[in-house]
This record gives C-alpha cells, sequence and structure tokens, in this order.
C-alpha cells in the first residue's frame, strides 16, 4: 500500500513502523519513508496584523547578484507594508533596494497580471511596472516604460503571494519557504533536504540517498512545455522539470521521456529509446500558462502518522472547498477525473414526462440514478479517483444548473 503524506510518496506497508508518533520517528535516511521532503528551511517570517504584513527580524532572503552568485540577506529589524495603492487581486511580493542601503519598504508585483517574467532574453511587455529575472546575468530587473529600458535593483527572490482588496492587503496565501517560482523560473534555496529512492535492503525495508540542497538550484522552464503541468525535479547535481510521471502501480507502456515510480523496488525509471533507473526528488508541480508560472504547489516536509491522525485521515476523502466548473457535453459523453475527488451535476427537466440522469463509473460499475415526472429537477453527485471514467447519460431537457469537478479534501494536503 502506498500512502501520500503532504503529495509525498512513502512506499512500503501501513506497518507500526510508519504509524509511531512523529516524534520518535528519525527521518534522516529513514527505511519506514522514501522519496519525500525530509526537512524544509523557515527562513521567511510574515505576520498580517489588521492589514500590516511584517517581515520579521530573522527572515533571510536571496537575491541573485550576477552568474552563479546569490547573496544573501538576514535582516536585523521588521520590514512592513500597509497597503498596496488602490489594488485588488493576488500579489507576488519581493524585497528590493537599489543598493541595499536602509530596509524601509516592499517592492510588489502583480500575480494576475502576470508582470514578472523570467528567461535568457528580456520579454516584450505592454505596461509599466513589471519584473523580469534575467536567467543569463542572473539579475533580477524591473522596468516603469513599458520595457525600453530596464534597471538591476537588487530584487530578491519572492517571498509570498498575498491577497489585497481595495489596497488592503487580506491574506497570506503562501509563503516561499524552501522553494518557489518567479516567471517561468522555479528555485529551490539552500538546506532543503530530501529522500532518493535506491531500492531496498537485504531485508527488505527502503534504502534512500539523501539529498542537502546546499546552494541555490533554479531550472527556467522551456518554451515548449508552455501550457503543461509539471513537475520540479532535483538530482544531486542537476535541475530539470518533468511532465509524464507516473506514481506505482504496472510499469506504463514506453513512451519518450515518460517517467515511473516503481514502489515494489523502489526505485525511479525513464524512458529515453528504453526504461533505465533515474534518480529524482520532485518538490513542487505546477502549471505553465502564456509563459509564467501559475497554480503552484510546492510539496511539504513528510510527517508520520500516528493514531489520533484518524479524524484527519477519514477527513481527507470528503469533498473540499475547491472545485472547477465544467461543460456537460451530450447524453453519454465521458469524462476522465482529473483528480481524487467528487463529480456533481444538477439539471432541470421539463414538461410531465417522466425523464431521469445516471452517472456511471466504468472503473468499479458504482451508479448514481435519479428520475421525475414532474419537471422537477435533479442533483447528483459520485466519487472518483483520480484517472477513473465516468459516463453521464440523462433525458432531463431542463436547463443544467451545475456541474463541476470537486476535489477531495487530501488533494489539498
Amino acid at each position: 500500500m502506498t500512502i501520500r503524506t503532504g503529495g509525498n510518496i512513502i512506499a512500503g506497508g501501513f506497518t507500526e513502523e510508519l504509524l509511531q508518533t512523529k516524534a520518535n520517528l528519525n527521518l534522516d535516511n529513514s527505511t519506514a519513508i522514501t522519496n519525500c521532503i525530509t526537512s524544509i528551511p523557515q527562513d521567511i517570517k510574515l505576520e498580517l496584523n489588521n492589514g500590516t504584513l511584517t517581515l520579521k527580524a530573522g527572515s533571510k532572503v536571496y537575491v541573485p547578484n550576477g552568474v552563479g552568485v546569490f547573496d544573501t540577506r538576514v535582516f536585523t529589524q521588521d520590514i512592513s507594508v500597509s497597503s498596496l495603492e488602490s489594488a485588488t487581486g493576488r500579489f507576488l511580493l519581493t524585497y528590493g533596494q537599489a543598493a541595499w542601503a536602509s530596509e524601509d519598504k516592499f517592492d510588489y508585483f502583480h500575480v494576475s497580471q502576470m508582470n514578472l517574467f523570467s528567461g535568457p532574453s528580456q520579454p516584450t511587455v505592454t505596461s509599466a511596472n513589471n519584473l523580469w529575472y534575467d536567467t543569463t546575468n542572473n539579475v533580477i530587473k524591473t522596468t516603469s516604460n513599458k520595457g525600453s529600458t530596464w534597471a538591476v535593483t537588487n530584487n530578491t527572490f519572492p517571498i509570498c503571494i498575498v491577497t489585497a482588496s481595495s489596497g488592503t492587503i487580506t491574506s497570506i496565501d503562501q509563503i516561499f519557504n524552501g522553494f518557489g517560482y518567479i516567471g517561468s523560473t522555479v528555485f529551490a534555496l539552500p538546506g532543503v533536504k530530501g529522500l532518493i529512492p535506491n531500492g531496498r535492503n537485504a531485508d527488505g525495508s527502503l534504502k534512500n540517498t539523501e539529498l542537502v540542497v546546499s546552494s541555490v538550484r533554479t531550472y527556467t522552464i522551456p518554451s515548449d512545455a508552455y501550457n503543461n503541468c509539471a513537475y520540479f525535479v532535483i538530482t544531486s547535481n542537476d535541475n530539470t522539470w518533468w511532465a509524464d510521471v507516473h506514481f506505482g502501480g504496472n510499469r506504463p507502456s514506453g513512451q519518450a521521456w515518460r517517467r515511473w515510480y516503481d514502489e515494489d523496488n523502489n526505485f525511479w525509471w525513464e524512458y529515453v529509446s528504453s526504461w533505465s533507473k533515474t534518480e529524482a526528488l520532485i518538490l513542487s508541480n505546477f502549471v505553465v500558462t502564456g509563459g509564467v508560472i501559475s497554480n503552484y504547489n510546492p510539496k511539504t516536509s513528510f510527517h508520520a502518522l500516528d493514531y489520533s491522525d484518524s479524524p484527519m485521515i477519514a477527513g481527507w476523502s470528503m469533498p473540499s472547498s475547491r472545485y472547477i466548473d465544467l461543460t456537460l457535453g451530450a447524453s453519454g459523453t465521458q469524462y476522465t477525473a482529473p483528480a481524487n475527488g467528487w463529480y456533481v451535476v444538477g439539471k432541470a427537466g421539463s414538461g410531465n414526462i417522466e425523464q431521469y440522469i445516471t452517472i456511471i463509473n466504468n472503473n468499479n460499475d458504482l451508479r448514481i440514478f435519479g428520475s421525475t415526472a414532474n419537471g422537477f429537477g435533479i442533483s447528483l453527485f459520485i466519487p472518483v479517483k483520480k484517472g477513473d471514467n465516468v459516463i453521464i447519460n440523462y433525458t432531463l431537457s431542463g436547463a443544467t444548473n451545475r456541474f463541476k469537478f470537486i476535489y477531495a479534501e487530501g488533494e489539498n494536503v
């Protein structure tokens, strides 16, 4: 049985070794876990109080400062920002000073308007106040004149994402401790530790190679990867991205650059012209849209399960508050579940004739059926696992009131 916590894969059986208390589990090259992150430095310390966002003293940030050079800055005092002018939306915050002479303000940039870029050549922009991570020279530049000139402003890598309403910061949505992104570039920071699967020991327990990130690691997603879901992957000496990734089960069919985690033997495999073993530690997954990263989901560090976690574990199978709206096709259309979760469909009837709707999960033959003879509406839902094929048949001829895929709570862990 494979267990996941925080998006990390833990191979092996559900045994007492995995169920021991968190305090007693030794994560250093443990034989109970594999293929996961064991430590993430907590360098960014943020506080939001009544609309004022404060970067606390002791926070450490990283500044690209020339080819192969990343300066560090440890703040000796609190730095605060209480408004983002009249802005509304989500913002990716960085900190920047022309010469680091003082510590008195944040610089900030829109995420929702995609004003952050990265790559070897300057982007084409149509608005002021854009930021570009020049990966050729390893510096972050800004423009206030729609790209006519770009100036080096000693900006840090982004430190967080916040939401603002009418200029007031209302929430901290994500803090970039350990990993993050800027434009189409992902980065990992010193201090991140993880376990790379490396087979099994003679007694059948898991064998791992520990990876410690000792310097800033970056990778800029190539343009041919845009509009694809991908994973940021590092090895002991390389940084890259993966798209076609399979976890567990039988080995999939060979296809160029397909990767597969073999949980029975505890190895990663990749297919170029044939299958061969490879090493990998996955740090995050994301989508690249319009040349910049969106929907960035970093992995969390491993924590062991214990018996007191049972209410939380039970809740993972329940519907969450995260969903995507779908378009209902003609009766008989088949849908593939994008994740573990629930399909929900609601449709109105018409007239006084008997009409129905049914949802069929082809993977386990679970069926949900509803009918009406008085023109009333029907709403149905069905649980699915990622990859399940679902067919919706109906004769209801009224309006479609809802058709959503709701993610299981465990998909948000």
